[in-house]
């Protein structure tokens, strides 16, 4: 939460201790903490309409079903939030990493299938995603969300156990302690996969979970 403030991405509807409600108007995200019932019900009527188009945070899952029926979601999702604070950077073995152009589009959207071809284009644009070549050939990238977050990691099944997406995680991490940001990103419950390589680069693994809540 803290972080989506610092790079100015989110503002504060409601604050109170622990309670807490963060908008990011510019993607109609919220984020919300209610430690009771009754700091709940003062943040659900400060929850911005666009919200209910989109998705919300939650930190606990006690208010999932509420927070569902206000909001008109169906769907939700159980995930790690995971972030790095070391002082040090990373290693990046594999050294060939670029910023990808809208000419990768098409190649990005048909390997990353948590958003479309739009959400990807928009992220590309942005200059949020970064590819990694081997002998020159494309062959997996990571990028950042528009919330902040990193994530739309993928390698190719032929160029996986190589390290690939440790050096692409890597660059990416140091790439935004360089601008002064926590890197972090959100770990979907069961990806084992992930998990692990976000112990193995000395990320810290949020407890509790969180949960995300979409229509």
């Amino acid at each position: 939460m803290m972080e989506t403030l610092s790079r100015g991405l989110g503002e504060v509807l409601y604050a109170e201790g622990k309670n807490v409600l963060i908008y990011l108007p510019e993607i109609g995200n919220a984020m919300l903490n209610a430690e009771d019932e009754e700091h709940l019900e003062k943040i659900l009527p400060l929850i911005p309409k666009a919200v209910s188009e989109h998705s919300i945070v939650t930190v606990t899952d006690r208010w999932n079903e509420r927070v569902s029926e206000i909001l008109g979601y169906h769907g939700s999702m159980l995930c790690s939030q995971a972030c790095y604070t070391r002082g040090e950077p990373l290693p990046v073995r594999h050294k060939d990493i670029r910023q990808l152009t809208v000419e990768e589009v098409p190649y990005v959207a048909e390997h990353y299938h948590l958003g479309d071809e739009i959400y990807v284009r928009e992220r590309i644009a942005a200059g949020d995603v970064f590819g990694i070549y081997i002998e020159g050939k494309l062959c997996g990238f990571i990028g950042c969300h528009n919330d902040g977050s990193m994530g739309m990691l993928y390698v190719e099944d032929a160029y996986r156990r190589q390290g690939l997406a440790a050096s692409l995680e890597g660059y990416l991490i140091n790439k935004q302690r360089e601008q002064g940001m926590i890197p972090y990103a959100h770990i979907v419950n069961g990806n084992e996969a992930s998990i692990q390589l976000q112990e193995r680069l000395g990320l810290n693994l949020s407890d509790p979970a969180i949960w995300w809540l979409y229509n």
